[in-house]
Protein backbone atom coordinates (compact mmCIF):
# COMPACT_ATOMS: atom_id res chain seq x y z
CA UNK A 1 0.00 0.00 0.00
CA UNK A 2 1.48 3.34 -0.94
CA UNK A 3 1.30 6.39 1.28
CA UNK A 4 0.26 8.54 -1.67
CA UNK A 5 -3.30 7.31 -1.29
CA UNK A 6 -5.41 7.88 1.79
CA UNK A 7 -7.21 4.96 3.37
CA UNK A 8 -10.19 4.94 5.71
CA UNK A 9 -8.53 2.55 8.16
CA UNK A 10 -5.24 0.73 8.59
CA UNK A 11 -7.09 -2.44 7.54
CA UNK A 12 -7.92 -1.23 4.02
CA UNK A 13 -7.67 -4.09 1.58
CA UNK A 14 -5.68 -4.34 -1.64
CA UNK A 15 -8.95 -4.07 -3.55
CA UNK A 16 -9.70 -0.71 -1.86
CA UNK A 17 -6.28 0.65 -2.80
CA UNK A 18 -6.65 -0.54 -6.39
CA UNK A 19 -10.04 1.20 -6.54
CA UNK A 20 -8.40 4.38 -5.25
CA UNK A 21 -5.66 4.20 -7.85
CA UNK A 22 -8.17 3.63 -10.65
CA UNK A 23 -10.36 6.52 -9.52
CA UNK A 24 -7.29 8.74 -9.12
CA UNK A 25 -6.20 7.97 -12.71
CA UNK A 26 -9.75 8.42 -14.01
CA UNK A 27 -9.90 11.87 -12.42
CA UNK A 28 -6.62 12.88 -14.05
CA UNK A 29 -7.75 11.60 -17.45
CA UNK A 30 -11.12 13.36 -17.20
CA UNK A 31 -9.44 16.60 -16.12
CA UNK A 32 -6.95 16.31 -18.99
CA UNK A 33 -9.82 16.03 -21.49
CA UNK A 34 -11.82 18.88 -19.93
CA UNK A 35 -8.80 21.18 -19.56
CA UNK A 36 -7.84 20.47 -23.19
CA UNK A 37 -11.36 21.07 -24.52
CA UNK A 38 -12.64 23.89 -22.27
CA UNK A 39 -9.51 25.23 -20.62
CA UNK A 40 -8.43 25.07 -16.99
CA UNK A 41 -10.21 28.28 -15.94
CA UNK A 42 -13.54 27.29 -17.52
CA UNK A 43 -13.60 23.78 -15.98
CA UNK A 44 -15.16 23.26 -12.56
CA UNK A 45 -14.52 20.55 -9.97
CA UNK A 46 -18.20 19.59 -10.36
CA UNK A 47 -17.67 18.92 -14.08
CA UNK A 48 -14.64 16.75 -13.37
CA UNK A 49 -16.61 14.76 -10.77
CA UNK A 50 -19.51 14.32 -13.22
CA UNK A 51 -17.15 13.13 -15.94
CA UNK A 52 -15.80 10.40 -13.63
CA UNK A 53 -19.31 9.69 -12.27
CA UNK A 54 -18.36 10.34 -8.66
CA UNK A 55 -19.63 12.82 -6.08
CA UNK A 56 -17.87 16.11 -5.48
CA UNK A 57 -16.86 15.02 -1.95
CA UNK A 58 -15.36 11.85 -3.48
CA UNK A 59 -13.35 14.02 -5.86
CA UNK A 60 -12.09 16.11 -2.93
CA UNK A 61 -11.04 12.87 -1.22
CA UNK A 62 -8.47 12.41 -4.01
CA UNK A 63 -7.57 16.04 -4.75
CA UNK A 64 -7.90 19.10 -2.51
CA UNK A 65 -8.34 21.54 -5.39
CA UNK A 66 -8.44 21.99 -9.14
CA UNK A 67 -4.92 23.42 -8.93
CA UNK A 68 -3.73 20.19 -7.31
CA UNK A 69 -5.17 18.24 -10.26
CA UNK A 70 -3.41 20.56 -12.71
CA UNK A 71 -0.18 20.20 -10.75
CA UNK A 72 -0.48 16.40 -10.88
CA UNK A 73 -0.97 16.52 -14.66
CA UNK A 74 2.00 18.84 -15.19
CA UNK A 75 4.20 16.92 -12.75
CA UNK A 76 3.60 13.57 -14.50
CA UNK A 77 6.32 14.23 -17.06
CA UNK A 78 8.92 15.78 -14.74
CA UNK A 79 10.36 12.51 -13.34
CA UNK A 80 10.41 11.04 -16.86
CA UNK A 81 12.34 14.06 -18.18
CA UNK A 82 14.69 13.98 -15.19
CA UNK A 83 15.34 10.29 -15.79
CA UNK A 84 16.11 10.97 -19.47
CA UNK A 85 18.50 13.79 -18.58
CA UNK A 86 20.26 11.65 -15.97
CA UNK A 87 20.61 8.83 -18.50
CA UNK A 88 21.93 11.20 -21.19
CA UNK A 89 24.57 12.61 -18.80
CA UNK A 90 25.97 9.10 -18.27
CA UNK A 91 26.38 8.48 -22.02
CA UNK A 92 29.21 9.33 -24.38
CA UNK A 93 27.66 11.58 -27.06
CA UNK A 94 27.19 9.75 -30.36
CA UNK A 95 24.66 9.47 -33.15
CA UNK A 96 23.29 6.27 -31.57
CA UNK A 97 22.86 7.94 -28.15
CA UNK A 98 21.16 10.98 -29.74
CA UNK A 99 18.67 8.72 -31.55
CA UNK A 100 17.94 6.81 -28.32
CA UNK A 101 17.44 10.13 -26.48
CA UNK A 102 15.12 11.26 -29.29
CA UNK A 103 12.98 8.12 -28.96
CA UNK A 104 12.80 8.48 -25.18
CA UNK A 105 11.80 12.15 -25.57
CA UNK A 106 9.14 11.18 -28.12
CA UNK A 107 7.69 8.61 -25.70
CA UNK A 108 7.43 11.30 -23.02
CA UNK A 109 5.86 14.09 -25.09
CA UNK A 110 3.53 11.78 -27.02
CA UNK A 111 2.37 9.67 -24.04
CA UNK A 112 -1.06 11.37 -23.98
CA UNK A 113 -1.31 11.61 -27.77
CA UNK A 114 -2.66 14.78 -29.34
CA UNK A 115 -4.75 15.36 -26.21
CA UNK A 116 -1.56 16.20 -24.33
CA UNK A 117 -0.62 18.84 -26.89
CA UNK A 118 -4.15 20.30 -26.81
CA UNK A 119 -3.96 20.46 -23.02
CA UNK A 120 -0.68 22.41 -23.03
CA UNK A 121 -1.80 24.65 -25.89
CA UNK A 122 -5.08 25.58 -24.21
CA UNK A 123 -3.53 26.20 -20.79
CA UNK A 124 -0.10 27.78 -21.36
CA UNK A 125 -0.34 30.38 -18.58
CA UNK A 126 -1.82 27.93 -16.04
CA UNK A 127 0.89 25.35 -16.83
CA UNK A 128 3.60 28.03 -16.58
CA UNK A 129 2.22 29.15 -13.21
CA UNK A 130 2.30 25.60 -11.86
CA UNK A 131 5.83 25.05 -13.15
CA UNK A 132 7.04 28.30 -11.60
CA UNK A 133 10.82 28.42 -11.81
CA UNK A 134 11.15 24.71 -12.50
CA UNK A 135 12.45 23.57 -15.85
CA UNK A 136 9.74 23.08 -18.48
CA UNK A 137 9.99 21.19 -21.76
CA UNK A 138 11.87 24.00 -23.54
CA UNK A 139 14.43 24.07 -20.74
CA UNK A 140 14.79 20.29 -20.95
CA UNK A 141 15.28 20.47 -24.73
CA UNK A 142 18.01 23.07 -24.29
CA UNK A 143 19.71 20.98 -21.61
CA UNK A 144 19.53 17.85 -23.77
CA UNK A 145 21.07 19.77 -26.66
CA UNK A 146 24.06 20.67 -24.51
CA UNK A 147 24.44 17.16 -23.08
CA UNK A 148 24.09 15.29 -26.38
CA UNK A 149 26.41 17.36 -28.57
CA UNK A 150 29.80 15.87 -29.31
CA UNK A 151 32.76 17.95 -28.12
CA UNK A 152 34.25 17.80 -31.63
CA UNK A 153 30.92 18.01 -33.46
CA UNK A 154 29.98 20.62 -36.07
CA UNK A 155 28.91 24.11 -34.96
CA UNK A 156 25.24 23.49 -35.78
CA UNK A 157 25.00 20.15 -33.92
CA UNK A 158 23.43 21.47 -30.71
CA UNK A 159 20.93 23.55 -32.68
CA UNK A 160 19.94 20.54 -34.80
CA UNK A 161 19.49 18.37 -31.69
CA UNK A 162 17.20 20.98 -30.11
CA UNK A 163 15.26 21.51 -33.35
CA UNK A 164 14.74 17.75 -33.72
CA UNK A 165 13.31 17.43 -30.20
CA UNK A 166 11.18 20.56 -30.53
CA UNK A 167 9.85 19.40 -33.91
CA UNK A 168 7.91 16.66 -32.09
CA UNK A 169 6.11 19.23 -29.96
CA UNK A 170 5.50 21.50 -32.95
CA UNK A 171 4.04 18.63 -34.97
CA UNK A 172 1.70 17.82 -32.09
CA UNK A 173 0.34 21.36 -31.98
CA UNK A 174 -0.01 21.69 -35.77
CA UNK A 175 -1.57 18.23 -36.13
CA UNK A 176 -4.52 19.09 -33.88
CA UNK A 177 -6.24 20.55 -36.95
CA UNK A 178 -5.30 17.87 -39.48
CA UNK A 179 -7.83 15.38 -40.77
CA UNK A 180 -5.50 12.39 -40.29
CA UNK A 181 -5.75 9.52 -37.78
CA UNK A 182 -3.91 10.35 -34.57
CA UNK A 183 -1.65 7.29 -34.63
CA UNK A 184 -0.50 8.20 -38.13
CA UNK A 185 0.22 11.80 -37.12
CA UNK A 186 2.30 10.74 -34.11
CA UNK A 187 4.24 8.19 -36.16
CA UNK A 188 4.90 10.62 -39.01
CA UNK A 189 5.97 13.32 -36.54
CA UNK A 190 8.64 10.95 -35.21
CA UNK A 191 9.82 10.06 -38.71
CA UNK A 192 10.10 13.69 -39.79
CA UNK A 193 11.63 15.02 -36.57
CA UNK A 194 14.32 12.34 -36.28
CA UNK A 195 15.66 13.33 -39.71
CA UNK A 196 16.84 16.58 -38.09
CA UNK A 197 18.81 14.70 -35.43
CA UNK A 198 22.57 14.68 -36.26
Amino acid sequence: MTQAYRTVSKYATLVDVTADINTHDQILKAALVLFADKGYDATSMREIAQQVDISKPALYYHFDSKEEILRALVDESIPLIDELLDWAKRQTPSSKVRKEAFNRWADIVQRNGLLGFRFVSANRSAVAAVLGKRRGQLGAISELGQILKSPDGPDDQELRICMSLLALNTAGWIAMNLDTPEEEILLQARKIAIKLMP
